[in-house]
């Protein structure tokens, strides 16, 4: 994630924020908070901003093989590419929908 704080019509300053930085700390949603303090050495007056960011869920795209009848068991392919340069362990799927009484939880290989 880069973000650019703008603190003049003429200086940006850009921040770059790898995803080791915010892994286990992304909030519900998958939002995070960045807090700016910023002090003006002339003045020593001092400005403080606090932004929420939401990271964008990577897409999931579902295929099924074949159409399935009311009452008969199918398949689903369900998949996604990892935008992070992290490998995902432990990973689980919930299912929801028509039908089940209760959702299904799918643990990943």
């Amino acid at each position: 994630m880069t973000c650019l704080f703008s603190y003049s019509a003429t200086a940006e300053i850009p921040i770059t924020l790898p995803p080791s930085e915010y892994i286990g700390k992304v909030q519900d949603q998958l939002m995070v908070n960045i807090s700016a303090f910023v002090t003006v050495k002339e003045t020593d007056s001092v400005f403080v901003d606090k932004e929420t960011f939401r990271f964008k869920s990577p897409e999931i795209t579902l295929s099924v093989n074949q159409p399935v009848k009311v009452g008969s068991t199918g398949t689903v392919s369900a998949s996604f590419t990892n935008p992070l340069d992290v490998v995902l362990t432990n990973v689980e799927w919930f299912v929801e929908g028509a039908g089940l009484t209760k959702p299904r939880r799918i643990r990943g290989r």
